[in-house]
């Protein structure tokens, strides 16, 4: 009886510590992903409920990551899921702490190239980048900008 209390007790210890590690993998994963974020993003490609954005729309397009915050037209912090597949990034504005208004989205870095696809606020994740006709979703496909712009 003793030996499989004993047992019992080592076997959640190393489970523990597998969990600690687990989140401390997980975390700095998340770490490498935000300072790759870091920066000005421009848009290239824009498409909301499967209409695609007007060129001069295009252009007012951009986002700034810095730290755990991300710009568009308001500011919000942001955490990300690396491991999650797709990758899983949560938009959180900063001016209000509605959790209806959390923006859930899946995002792809390759290079210089960030591609995003969030739903509307208090709607489900996505679970591809795609925006069809009343999907409810943005798909945004960005460049980042050169130092200094």
């Amino acid at each position: 009886m003793r030996a499989a209390i004993t047992l019992t007790i080592m076997l959640g210890l190393s489970l523990s510590g597998a969990s600690a590690q687990d989140a401390a993998k997980k975390a700095e994963a998340a770490k490498k992903e935000m300072e790759a974020l870091e920066g000005t993003w421009v848009a290239v490609a824009a498409t909301r409920d499967g209409e695609q954005a007007p060129e001069d729309r295009l252009q007012t397009i951009k986002l700034v990551f810095k730290a755990n915050q991300v710009t568009h037209r308001q500011t919000g912090k942001y955490e990300l899921d690396p491991a999650e597949k797709p990758k899983s990034i949560d938009i959180k504005p900063l001016e209000d702490t509605d959790a209806e208004k959390i923006i859930k989205g899946i995002y792809e870095i390759k290079g210089d190239e960030l591609t995003v696809c969030v739903s509307m606020p208090g709607k489900e994740r996505p679970t591809e980048f795609a925006s069809k006709p009343g999907s409810g979703t943005a798909l945004l496909v960005l460049k980042k900008a050169k130092s200094g712009n």
